[in-house]
């Protein structure tokens, strides 16, 4: 008699156990879908200002080299970038770090990626009236360390 209470409070462990888990995987599906729709939506409103030459300032946080997380003045012409420089010394950054720089279409292409791609964690804030991405936080894998990264942007200026 206490094995088959015992057999049964397993069986109702259990099943609890795969409601909650599909419950925690659907607001995390619900959660990626959430942020894919807002991110199409703040890039529709981006798009539709038309900018394709402008500069913007961008800091990156992350376990990374340090010229990468130097606050770094982006110029962008006809959409492309066209140019790098460090604001604290306005030396240009190396060809290493340059290779790695994009235009804001191209932030909300890697952001994009990284839902794309099932990144544990990613949170986007956006500026009020540009819409552009103002704070990328990327986890990608949540039980690695060191993968997270955090970019800021903001001082955007039309050229």
């Amino acid at each position: 008699m206490y094995i088959a209470k015992v057999e049964r409070s397993l069986e109702m462990v259990n099943k609890l156990f795969c409601v909650l888990a599909l419950c925690v995987f659907s607001n995390v599906m619900a959660c990626k879908n959430l942020t894919s729709d807002k991110l199409e939506e703040k890039y529709q409103q981006w798009r539709a200002l038309n900018l394709s030459n402008y500069s913007y300032v961008m800091k990156k946080q992350c376990f990374c080299a340090p010229e990468y997380t130097r606050e770094t003045e982006v110029s962008v012409i006809d959409g492309n970038v066209a140019g790098a420089v460090y604001v604290d010394s306005n030396e240009k950054v190396p060809e290493n770090v340059f290779a790695d720089l994009v235009s804001i279409s191209g932030w909300f292409e890697n952001i994009s990626n990284a839902i794309d791609k099932k990144s544990d964690f990613v949170k986007i804030s956006y500026h009020e009236k540009m819409a552009y991405p103002v704070k990328i936080e990327i986890d990608k894998h949540k039980r690695r360390s060191d993968d997270e990264v955090v970019v800021l942007i903001y001082d955007l200026r039309q050229q």
